[in-house]
């Protein structure tokens, strides 16, 4: 197609590209490489557009796998899942509640690629959680020949640690294998602290070394600053596998269906600290930057 104009999420940036193209299947991605091949063309990939760098710019061919977002096979006993790279992470995820399985970490959206995330490095926060790429078992991908490569520990071993954050310079990531878990609950607790309540024990406000978000009982946590004052606010997160109950005082409200989400909030009198217990089927949304 010509005349496609590519703008990224952010609306900061945009391009051209020469050729812009959406295949339905791996032969057509085939043919798009060998004729940019031929053509001494410039090849991208891209997903959904969320970074909000100039990275899936080109003047050359540009090319988007919204179409090859199928999802391939499932292993419940393995808890494995196969997909193509193009399948948005809110349709993975939809697709795992339906087998009782979750993704392990997730970005800030779920509006993104299975492809795009792996291919930027997209991440979480938490110790205890690398970047979505560590979930990946093996991966398919088509290099400029159009030679098609299955990667894993065992097989293209090099190749397949490289494609972990590749940003495009190895060829079209076709599938993905990735590792999932049973689907779980997320506790989340909300307080607002000082720098120095944050990195101190606690008296009252726990810190973020005594809640042990630094080991495995406290594995998430997030902090953000709502000037003024300059106080930043925490949010300590806890897989659970069994619902909390609200207590007298806390308010309750349902997101619209199909959303899987429940919020419950508790003001206690004497604090400052918001529980929220979300019933949902993927990891907390924190931050991420994906292609």
């Amino acid at each position: 197609m010509e005349g496609h104009r590519f703008l990224n999420w952010a609306k900061t940036y945009s391009c051209e590209p020469e050729l812009y193209f959406e295949p339905t299947s791996v032969e057509e991605v085939r043919q798009i490489l060998l004729l940019a091949k031929q053509r001494c063309k410039r090849v991208k990939v891209v997903g959904e557009g969320h970074s909000p760098s100039d990275i899936a710019c080109t003047e050359g061919y540009l090319i988007k796998l919204n179409k090859l977002n199928r999802l391939l096979k499932v292993d419940v006993m393995k808890q494995q899942v196969t997909v193509e790279a193009g399948i948005l992470l809110t349709e993975l995820n939809e697709d795992l509640t339906q087998h009782g399985l979750a993704l392990s970490n997730m970005g800030a959206v779920s509006d993104v690629t299975a492809g795009g995330v792996i291919a930027t490095g997209t991440h979480n926060t938490g110790i205890r959680h690398g970047i979505l790429a560590t979930q990946v078992v093996s991966l398919c991908l088509m290099t400029a020949a159009g030679e098609v490569l299955e990667c894993s520990e065992q097989q293209n071993q090099e190749v397949f640690r490289a494609a972990s954050l590749h940003l495009g310079c190895l060829g079209v990531v076709l599938t993905l294998t990735i590792q999932c878990q049973p689907a779980f609950l997320i506790h989340q607790r909300r307080f607002p602290a000082s720098l120095t309540q944050v990195h101190t024990p606690p008296t009252p406000t726990p810190s973020l070394a005594h809640t042990g978000t630094h080991s495995k009982s406290q594995p998430r946590s997030h902090r953000y600053t709502l000037p003024p004052p300059p106080r930043p606010r925490l949010a300590l997160l806890t897989q659970v596998h069994t619902p909390l109950h609200p207590t007298p005082r806390s308010h309750r409200y349902t997101l619209p269906h199909p959303q899987p989400r429940s919020h419950r909030y508790t003001f206690p009198p004497a604090s400052l600290t918001q529980l929220a217990v979300l019933k949902t089927f993927s990891s907390p949304l924190i931050s991420s930057t994906t292609v």
